[in-house]
């Protein structure tokens, strides 16, 4: 009851202020008629200079310098049309006081909020390092307050993306195991054939016949053997593909080379006679001076 018996004071106040104020707006183009250089303080607190020119096209102008930065303001007080707006409430020296009050005040009820808007309250204050304490404590506000993280969702899709990912990258490696194992299952049945053939050869060895007949007939047996069992295939593949040139250079015999001492028997360019190894690739086995003496006459009789 006692605000509403001295109201009109307060009413009156406040009238009289926006009349005075219409007025001073009214005059500052009649006192400000000449071109000079006055210093005027901004509403944040800060202290600039702007050139006042009654002359000038612009009611306001700025001229940016290399460093894109504002190196002269030029005003016209005789253009353009002001008005004022009277605001009730506590009297402060400039912006910068209003807003640090106003900082002060949340963050003491909601001391969480530092870490995101703490570093206003530091850029409104008017101690030496001020500036450089704001700026040290908005690196450490969180992106997403200051517009430039992802968001909830796209952080959710960023998490997606990686899980599948890595299901991806797994099921490659277990799919390059399973062809590895492939791979050595099919070398291994090879590596089982060479030595199924190679042991069963060396068995036979411990019972060949010490006649020359015997000998030849046995040698015979084995090669016709391994080229009729699954040695065959495998024999003529890496023949075909075997890189030493031995193929090449056994194809090659001379004129007159003559009868072979044994079955299957090829001669080099060196003038030695060979045999297919079967329990090496590409390999093969030199026929010696005894064993083409001895097998030469059985081939004769």
């Amino acid at each position: 009851q006692s605000d509403t018996q001295v109201f009109h004071f307060q009413d009156n106040y406040e009238s009289g202020l926006k009349f005075l104020c219409k007025q001073i707006i009214q005059l500052i183009p009649k006192i400000y008629d000449t071109q000079r250089v006055i210093k005027i303080q901004a509403e944040d607190g800060t202290d600039l200079e702007i050139e006042i020119d009654p002359g000038a096209r612009l009611a306001y102008l700025q001229e940016i310098g290399h460093r894109q930065e504002v190196v002269r303001r030029i005003f016209n007080p005789a253009l353009g049309r002001y008005d004022i707006a009277a605001d009730v409430g506590p009297a402060y020296t400039s912006k910068r006081q209003e807003t640090l009050d106003a900082l002060t005040l949340i963050l003491t009820q909601a001391p969480g909020l530092v870490g995101v808007i703490g570093d206003l309250l530091f850029k409104n204050m008017e101690f030496e390092d001020a500036i450089e304490a704001a700026q040290r404590l908005r690196r450490m506000v969180p992106p997403e307050a200051l517009g430039i993280g992802p968001s909830p969702r796209e952080q959710a899709l960023q998490q997606q993306v990686a899980g599948l990912g890595a299901q991806l990258t797994k099921q490659m490696e277990i799919a390059g195991k399973d062809k590895i194992k492939l791979i050595g299952k099919d070398q291994m049945r090879d590596i089982d054939v060479y030595k199924a053939e190679t042991d069963r050869m060396k068995a036979l060895a411990d019972m060949l016949p010490m006649d020359q007949s015997g000998i030849e007939q046995l040698v015979q047996q084995l090669v016709d053997q391994s080229l009729k069992t699954s040695l065959e295939p495998i024999l003529k593949e890496n023949l075909g593909t075997g890189g030493d040139g031995a193929e090449a250079a056994l194809s090659q015999q001379p004129a007159g080379a003559g009868e072979p001492p044994m079955p299957g028997a090829r001669r080099a360019p060196d003038g030695n006679w060979y045999l297919a190894d079967p329990t090496r690739t590409g390999k093969y086995l030199r026929i010696g001076p005894l064993a083409q003496s001895r097998a030469t006459p059985l081939r004769e009789q």
